[in-house]
């Protein structure tokens, strides 16, 4: 029965695609009531919608309970709405805002005879029938405020979002997840990396008309994963050419020294950063052919130079200072291209081309540990040394199409293409290995190899649809998704292999990289670094949101997913799930200003495709000890590929929220969210012996009763063989925020959230500052032993217990415009760390003392904005300037976590000869100097 359902679901989706967006579709709608002088409906009444961001008007008529909805419109603050009726005046509300993804409801009063009425909207605020938890920055509003020119920083403002640790590229953890969970979209379309599950693209919000953060509350009709959701609207042409051209700089002069760390005493490190372009949009054919385009190039380069400090793991009153000297270089051009064609009064089509290729050429290699600079010591700067070539074309077509007064569709067709590059700077890094002495902390690089390299493409191909149909007081939305991915990469090891080594011999040179020099000598290999993979994603969905009363509306729906893994060679994997997700809101003042709401909804993990490389065969990794110049002892990872244990299920949260809000005067509200996520279940690969000895891997759902009998043969292998925990992590957070929309000069965002995180799970990724983006292939359940078990459960790496966010604006007669962002936040825990010993049978990281324990000192920062506008007959010349973090202050936001030295063997974990790190605690990474951003901008 369940399967014939999910066959109609989805054969009635795709039905309505050879009629005519996609379930996140970048559009709002105006909904309202139109009713006589003593509040009876006018049924059949017109209702017109205008804009100068619209094609032509939109006409509807309202039902019999004189309700009326114009879905699909585009965001903006200029609507005018009419109504007319036989017998009645006309009634035209001028001045309605259209936000992104929202319904601004209103209502008309019509009179018997009469003059044509116009009036100044004064449109609320609140969505009276949603419960998301969102925030929806304009263009006007991020350039206002002092934000980095990274379309990522501006997520940072919106409540419920943390710093990730991620920095490069900085994506956020959101509401208690880790920078793998989230799905970001920009015009409806998909732009979330497939494989890592991060937004890996370079954009900028001169392009951006209106993005919108989401971070719980939401419908059936959105595929969010287990973190939050973002989706960009770019820009459109309109019937008035229109356009601008911009340019930001900074460099060193502009800015303060960054401070010394324990690690890395620094030097003064110059920097030039330019950021420049043009965009320009109009109409080719007046209310029928728009277009837009823009063009941003950016050049970026840094100098690096200072002094690594080094302990002797076996003396740590030997010291060892090494100097380093660098350059980083960046180049990106970020490109977009939009055509809007309205072919009739009912049929409307979008073209969107987006690209952003890349030249880096960075010093990132040599182990390429996370909040380190340099990022691992090294004797040799061709271990440094790496060249990125990223590239990217994301293109779409959107068709917008009304069947009658009350039925609408929106679909998209697209496909985004990622091309990715890491290489050595110089042909002679390709025939190196890497080579990682660990008689030193921390690491010391003494190869001339950068490590890992890789040749990456990935191709998702896009169809997604949805029907909005208002039916009396019912507002049902129906439609389906598929989305295709195909992955063909390279990902090996420069010189075919790594090692690590340790014990070096006293009368051999200090640096040498002459592997017989050393007692123990660790090498990884792999079989074949070539791969070629796909997956797939669908998705059906149906909701309705119903107005119970004209108070009262309850929203409810179901979300289908089945999320594949396509190895070439290997079988498939395929999951389903089913999110049920229901709302109810209350204006609880009976006045259209007051909001009350309760919501419960599931959310399954959008599965990335990286398990899908272990699950071919053809993959293995070979681990060999050599002790003393004699084989020690070897272990094969992956020899038999990963497959996925039956009977596994999909990761998922559910999530709790209560909230208020209430809007105290027109265009400024006050609120109040509670939210409560728990994480229900994990999707993880396990290690497991198979028939020949070697660690081989399940796909499966550990520390629930999914434990099959294989897994027992760890007995004979691990001391300490034990079962995995199961899986926590929750999230509870009181969120109270103070909106003030743009009007009367000034805007305001400010919001106060209190957070509790706790579990022993952070992410499929290893949760703050990942190594490598392997979303569900973590290293935290591959091997089943006590070690790895205890001390895990406490305050996990995103806990920030209390965070204060203040962003606002204000705009003086005169052209002077000033701005300022301010947070505050406790600080982040730290924990007491060490890795798996060297010739153990495993591999990760084990925690030295309860999770969580200890902490980093609080973090604040105020940033300022000026802005100074001169009209230039009709075009206006803005010279601007943006100041950063004002007051210098350069706190630790990451902290050197190794609270014992790598050990030799479990005999010594097991034994307590562990050897403390002196440089447990030390500041890593601190907070980025103050520095000066000047700017100018000719719009018209």
């Amino acid at each position: 029965m369940k399967r014939s359902l999910l066959h109609i679901l989805w054969v009635t989706a795709a039905l309505l695609v050879l009629l005519p967006l996609a379930a996140q579709a970048p559009t709002g709608s105006v909904a309202g009531r139109v009713v006589d002088e003593k509040g009876v409906p006018i049924a059949d009444a017109r209702v017109t919608v205008t804009s100068s961001h619209l094609q032509g008007p939109r006409k509807t008529m309202a039902d019999k309970d004189g309700e009326f909805l114009i879905s699909s419109l585009p965001p903006a603050s200029d609507y005018k709405v009419t109504a007319v009726a036989p017998g009645f005046n006309k009634v035209v509300q001028s001045g309605l805002r259209v936000g992104l993804g929202m319904t601004t409801t209103t209502q008309f009063v019509l009179s018997s005879g009469g003059e044509q009425v116009e009036v100044r909207a004064q449109p609320k605020l609140l969505d009276l029938k949603d419960t998301k938890i969102s925030t929806i920055l304009t263009q006007q509003e991020m350039e206002s405020i002092p934000v980095g020119r990274e379309i990522q920083k501006a997520f940072y403002l919106a409540p419920n979002v943390v710093d990730s640790g991620m920095s490069s590229p900085p994506n956020p953890g959101m509401a208690g997840s880790s920078a793998t969970e989230n799905m970001y979209f920009m015009d409806g379309l998909n732009l979330t990396d497939p494989v890592g599950g991060v937004l890996a693209v370079n954009f900028n919000y001169n392009f951006a008309q209106e993005i919108s953060i989401y971070t719980g509350g939401l419908d059936a009709e959105y595929g969010a994963s287990t973190g939050g959701m973002v989706n960009i609207l770019t820009k459109s042409g309109s019937n008035h050419l229109h356009g601008e051209v911009f340019g930001y700089y900074t460099d060193q002069s502009l800015a303060a020294n960054q401070e010394s760390t324990a690690l890395s005493p620094n030097r003064p490190q110059p920097f030039h950063n330019y950021d420049y372009g043009f965009d320009l949009g109009g109409p080719i054919i007046r209310d029928r052919l728009w277009y837009f385009i823009g063009f941003n190039p950016t050049l970026y380069t840094q100098h690096y130079e200072g002094t690594s400090n080094l302990t002797n793991v076996y003396d740590s009153s030997v010291h060892l200072y090494l100097p380093y000297s660098y350059d980083d270089l960046q180049k990106n051009w970020i490109g977009l291209a939009k055509l809007n064609f309205r072919i009739n009064d009912a049929h409307n089509l979008e073209l969107t081309f987006f690209s952003n290729p890349a030249h880096e050429w960075l010093n990132e290699g040599a182990g390429n540990q996370p909040n380190s600079n340099p990022v691992v010591p090294t004797v040799d700067p061709r271990a440094r040394m790496t060249r990125r070539y990223l590239h990217g074309y994301d293109a779409s077509l959107k068709w917008y199409a009304s069947w009658g007064p009350n039925l609408y569709q929106e679909t998209q067709i697209g496909k985004v293409h990622q091309v990715a590059q890491i290489l050595p700077w110089e042909e002679a890094g390709y025939g190196r290995p890497q080579i990682i002495s660990y008689d030193w902390s921390p690491n010391l690089s003494i190869g001339s190899g950068t490590g890992i390299m890789y040749w990456d493409n990935r191709d998702m191909f896009q169809l997604q649809t949805k029907v909005t149909w208002m039916v009396h007081r019912h507002q049902i939305k129906f439609g389906g998704q598929l989305e295709n991915t195909r992955w063909d990469s390279y990902n090996g090891y420069t010189g075919g292999a790594q090692y690590a080594v340790q014990g070096q011999f006293p009368s051999t040179p200090m640096f040498s990289a002459n592997l017989q020099d050393y007692a123990f000598v660790f090498k990884s290999t792999l079989q074949n670094p070539y791969s070629l993979e796909h997956g797939r994603y669908i998705a059906a969905f149906v909701q309705d949101n119903w107005s119970v009363t004209d108070h009262a509306a309850l929203s409810y729906g179901v979300r289908w997913e089945r999320n594949e893994l396509l190895p070439n060679e290997g079988p498939n994997a395929s999951l389903d799930s089913w999110s049920p997700r229901v709302g109810f809101t209350w204006d609880f003042a009976h006045n259209g200003r007051s909001k009350t709401y309760l919501y419960y909804g599931r959310y399954y993990q959008r599965v990335p495709i990286a398990a899908s490389f272990t699950m071919d065969p053809g993959h293995e990794r070979y681990y060999t000890v050599t002790a003393y110049g004699f084989p020690y002892s070897s272990y094969t990872f992956g020899a038999t590929p990963t497959a996925m244990l039956p009977g596994t299920k999909n990761q998922y949260n559910d999530e709790y929220m209560a909230g208020a809000e209430y809007e105290l005067f027109p265009d400024f509200t006050i609120g109040l969210k509670i939210q409560y996520r728990s994480l229900g279940r994990v999707l993880e690969d396990v290690g497991y012996l198979d028939n020949q000895g070697n660690i081989a891997f399940y796909l499966m759902n550990p520390g629930t009763g999914q434990w099959p009998s294989v897994m027992d043969r760890w007995a004979a292998v691990l001391p300490d063989y034990e079962r995995f925990a199961h899986p926590i992590r929750h999230y509870l957070a009181y969120t109270f925020t103070a909106q003030k929309r743009f009007s009367h000069h000034w805007y305001l965002n400010a919001s106060y959230t209190l957070s509790y995180l706790k579990g022993n799970y952070s992410g499929g990724s290893g949760g703050y500052s990942v190594d490598a983006l392997s979303p569900d292939i973590s290293t935290a359940y591959d091997f089943p032993e006590r070690i790895y078990n205890q001390n895990r459960y406490g305050y996990l790496p995103q806990d920030i217990r209390s965070y204060v966010k203040l962003q606002g604006f204000y705009k003086f007669d005169g052209g002077l415009s000033l701005g300022a962002d301010f947070i505050y936040h406790t600080g982040r825990p730290i924990n007491k760390l060490y890795q798996y010993p060297l010739n153990g049978p495993g591999y990760g990281t084990l925690f030295a003392a309860p999770r969580g324990t200890d902490r980093l000192p609080s973090l604040w920062r105020l940033d300022l904005h000026a802005q100074y506008d001169f009209r230039v007959k009709t075009s206006t010349l803005s010279l601007f300037a943006d100041l950063f973090n004002v007051a210098n202050r350069q706190v630790a936001v990451a902290a050197y976590q190794n609270y014992y030295v790598t050990p030799t063997s479990l005999a010594d974990v097991f034994s307590g000869n562990l050897q403390r790190d002196p440089y447990w605690g030390s500041a890593t990474m601190l907070q980025q100097p103050r520095f000066l951003r000047l700017g100018v901008k000719w719009s018209f």
